[in-house]
């Protein structure tokens, strides 16, 4: 029984690597840069909404890839999700922000990797 155990452990351990790699080959962004760009997000209202780092993701798979709403992924939202979320925040001038404050963005995450970065050296010389 207890080798049963450990076996299926296992295989649940590599399903859980593999869906992990798997949703950072989906998304287009990180985690980090999400966060960066979530201050030009609307404020959600009512009903939990689909994350905006899924549906970010997936209207930019989208339009990158030329496809139709509804040939991208599931993982990404429903298509009416992805096309109704492009639509309102194109409407209110959102991509338009974000594009506008994107030298911002890149910025701050250009100052987090060299702060990083000289944690690490000074880490390496101690």
């Amino acid at each position: 029984m207890r080798e049963l155990v450990e076996e299926l452990e296992e295989i649940l351990d590599l399903d859980d690597r593999r869906l992990r790699a798997r949703k950072r080959r989906l998304f287009w962004l990180t985690p980090e840069q999400v966060a960066l760009l979530s201050r030009f997000f609307p404020t959600c209202r009512g009903n939990p909404r689909v994350d905006d780092l899924q549906v970010l993701s997936g209207i930019i798979f989208a339009q990158m890839t030329g496809c139709r709403w509804c040939d991208a992924s599931e993982e990404y939202g429903s298509p009416k999700t992805l096309y109704s979320r492009f639509k309102r925040w194109n409407d209110k001038g959102i991509f338009e922000k974000m594009l506008k404050g994107m030298p911002t963005v890149h910025e701050e995450i250009m100052k987090r990797n060299e702060s990083d970065e000289g944690r690490r050296k000074s880490a390496k010389k101690k």
